[in-house]
């Protein structure tokens, strides 16, 4: 396992961002704060969500760049999505430091106005490479296909302890005698 430091920092470095002002987008979409948090609370993102996504930033961190390899090694696989990174004026290895960052700051963000501004940009830059959406929507699938079981392993983990820490006899209950 690799762990390196992966942050906002390593988004907005591609030569196609200097056709993208953020602000502008967000004023297009109308995506606002007050947008921001009707969209929280229509999927019922609250700050318990907050909270348990940052209990998830070690371990994202620590798996981030085996996520992007594998995420760009099925990316890579096919030449509709090849020709689509073609485009990109980023090479693959920096392709996948933005996909690394992109996961730890999944796990360290405010959620507010900063956070949805790059998410905004990097889906416009998507745009501007032309990538179908039939592309963007199923790397989703492939992204949580690798995220989902980091996410269960952390919970495996955390359930077990837990478990084995109920009042501090290694989890096992006292006999009941009848």
């Amino acid at each position: 396992m690799r762990e390196s430091t992966y942050d906002e920092s390593d988004f907005g470095r591609g030569g196609l961002n200097a056709q993208v002002d953020a602000d502008t987008l967000l004023e297009e979409i109308g995506l606002d704060r007050a947008e921001i948090d009707w969209r929280k609370e229509f999927v019922g993102f609250d700050g318990d969500d907050a909270d348990r996504l940052r209990r998830y930033e070690d371990v994202f961190r620590a798996n981030a760049e085996q996520v992007a390899d594998d995420f760009y090694e099925n990316l890579t696989g096919h030449e509709q999505t090849t020709a689509v990174i073609g485009r990109s004026d980023k090479s693959v290895d920096q392709l996948k430091r933005t996909q690394s960052a992109y996961l730890v700051t999944l796990a360290t963000g405010d959620y507010g106005l900063d956070y949805f501004r790059d998410r905004a940009r990097i889906g416009k830059i998507h745009d501007l490479l032309d990538m179908p959406i039939k592309h963007y929507i199923g790397q989703y699938s492939v992204y949580f296909d690798l995220v989902l079981p980091l996410v269960g392993d952390r919970l495996t983990d955390t359930l077990t302890d837990r478990l084995t820490d109920t009042d501090g006899d290694g989890g096992v209950a006292p006999a009941m005698s009848e």
